[in-house]
């Protein structure tokens, strides 16, 4: 269970009940984790932009597990590939999906991603890592499910919210400073 930055920690799993692959990523424990949750520069990722620690992080996953993935479902060719994780895992789970799902649907590499057409991942506490038209397509696919405690900070931190609250704090600043001259 030791990653470095940029390699989470996870399992593949088959769920014969549920018929499913499962890959399970672990969430942010380790000072690595740390190094990659950091990294917060937007980049662009699908047509949209993303987290790039998280953005290089799932595309080095994907490298790691898709021989695995594809040899598992043309062995269990009924059985849904499916991601899951808390915070950073539940991130990185999103964006597989996302990564996985484009490859299938786009007409070069149709074909040899047939397995992943329509795989799922389902987060606890998952970061905003995404921008809102590539979360939205992902929702409109019901391609990504996640669960937020209403007290959690962590899915509502971002790069760009930080940057708004940064922008509204000196705007807030400057005015008491021209209400206390007049």
């Amino acid at each position: 269970w030791k990653g470095t930055a940029l390699q989470p920690v996870y399992v593949v799993a088959r769920d014969h009940a549920l018929q499913w692959i499962v890959v399970a990523v672990r969430g942010t424990l380790s000072q690595n984790d740390i190094l990659t949750d950091c990294a917060v520069n937007g980049v662009p990722f699908l047509g949209g932009t993303a987290h790039e620690g998280f953005a290089k992080t799932a595309q080095k996953l994907l490298k790691e597990i898709e021989g695995i993935l594809r040899e598992e479902l043309a062995a269990h060719p009924t059985y849904q590939l499916v991601f899951c994780g808390h915070s950073m895992g539940g991130a990185l789970g999103a964006m597989c999906v996302a990564i996985l799902r484009a490859k299938a649907s786009i007409p070069e590499t149709r074909a040899a991603y047939t397995w992943a057409k329509g795989c799922r991942a389902f987060g606890i506490g998952t970061p905003a890592v995404l921008s809102r038209n590539l979360g939205e397509s992902l929702a409109q696919q019901q391609a990504v499910y996640t669960l937020v405690n209403a007290q959690d900070w962590s899915p509502r931190a971002s790069l760009s919210n930080a940057t708004e609250l940064l922008d509204d704090l000196c705007e807030l600043s400057v005015a008491r400073t021209v209400a206390r001259l007049v």
